[in-house]
């Protein structure tokens, strides 16, 4: 059997490839051999992607608007935008859905309303492979709301011909329950494929150089996902907890992101303003489980910095800033593990001490979990 998996794997945050690697693995392992990977935006092949997006590029600021454009604006130009193009833009789809046998979408956190963007180029790939009676699974996908009608269309279609759906946490089944109850009966909760990070990276050796990482996001990302902290107050967050941990402790500190670009910018910005120690900018998902594993300790606000070093048993502590981090903390039994940027520098040093990591057994049922949920492939092609 020969499966396409689509999700975000091109994506210049380096921490969706590692979803895109950890659910290759899973698959490869539990339902077939005969697996690729493509990203759902532009079809291009996992590891035709790998570090090639970063070729050639240069950094620009681009200026904020004076006025936020609403949201069904931004949808309906890029969905005009999309019907332009869509002839180019779905060829490469086209050619791995003819060549597989079954379709996967997941995971990472594509049930998510940016735009319409996610929604609208999976509709494509939903489209093509109804067309060509293509059976269609969605697994350890991330769900946020609220979606607008064209996002709604789009993903109630995905799930009404799915013929099974895994989430990656309790709150986004909740959030898909209850507006699509028809759909219960094929829903189920698992886990982010990332806590699979210690077995798809076992051949990357842990050298720890430093005794905390400080994983960053721009101020501008935590805006667009509505927070009301000011960008002035996370940036003398960071510099002052860094300051702290390397001055007034003498502890070995460093700073890096995730690869996102605005992220990278953010520190360019903290290294202007005070000297850093300052791990490279991953290109690829390798690079970025170095970086992680170059570090005792952690502290950070993505996702896929926080799952990765959890699965691999280091002590992390997460910035609350969006609810899927706590969400998916929460479910791992490590919601203590969370702090806000108004906590004291001391409360947060004890934190880190004393944090609390992920029990063995809580990990093993949540790989069984996830494990059970790909059987179900299986299950379904097999009646």
């Amino acid at each position: 059997m020969k499966i396409a998996i689509f999700n975000a794997c091109e994506s210049l945050n380096v921490g969706d490839q590692v979803i895109s690697d950890c659910t290759l693995y899973l698959l490869k392992k539990y339902v077939s051999e005969n697996v690729n990977c493509y990203d759902v935006l532009s079809g291009k092949e996992l590891n035709a992607i790998r570090g090639n997006a970063f070729k050639n590029f240069h950094y620009s600021v681009k200026k904020p608007r004076k006025r936020s454009v609403p949201k069904i604006l931004s949808t309906l130009k890029y969905l005009y935008k999309h019907k332009l193009f869509k002839k180019e833009i779905i060829k490469n789809k086209i050619d791995a859905i003819d060549n597989a046998d079954l379709i996967f979408i997941g995971g990472g956190h594509l049930l998510i309303d940016t735009a319409g963007i996610f929604a609208i180029n999976i509709n494509d790939i939903v489209d093509y492979a109804i067309s060509k009676n293509k059976d269609i699974f969605v697994g350890m996908v991330g769900v946020r709301m609220p979606w607008s009608l064209i996002a709604t269309f789009y993903f109630k279609k995905l799930l009404k011909h799915s013929k099974y759906i895994t989430v990656r946490d309790t709150s986004s089944r909740e959030l898909l329950s209850n507006k699509f109850e028809e759909f219960e009966y094929k829903l189920n909760s698992t886990m982010d494929p990332a806590i699979f990070v210690d077995d798809v990276y076992i051949n990357i050796p842990d050298r720890s150089i430093y005794q905390i990482g400080l994983c960053i996001i721009s101020p501008s990302e935590l805006i667009r996902a509505g927070s009301k902290i000011r960008p002035e107050d996370i940036l003398n967050f960071w510099m002052k907890l860094y300051a702290f941990f390397d001055k007034e402790k003498s502890i070995s500190v460093c700073f890096f992101t995730n690869g996102s670009l605005q992220d990278e910018l953010f520190l360019d910005e903290i290294e202007n303003l005070i000297k850093i120690n300052r791990l490279p900018k991953p290109r690829t998902s390798d690079e970025l489980i170095i970086n992680i594993k170059s570090c005792e300790s952690l502290i950070a606000q993505r996702l896929h910095t926080c799952l990765p070093a959890l699965s691999m048993n280091k002590r992390v502590l997460g910035v609350k800033w969006d609810d899927k981090l706590e969400h998916i903390f929460d479910d791992l039994n490590v919601g203590v593990n969370m702090i806000s940027f108004n906590d004291e520098l001391n409360f947060i040093h004890e934190k880190i001490i004393n944090a609390v990591m992920v029990s063995e057994l809580k990990k093993s049922s949540a790989k069984t979990n996830i494990i059970n949920g790909l059987k179900k492939i299986n299950e379904e092609n097999h009646q």
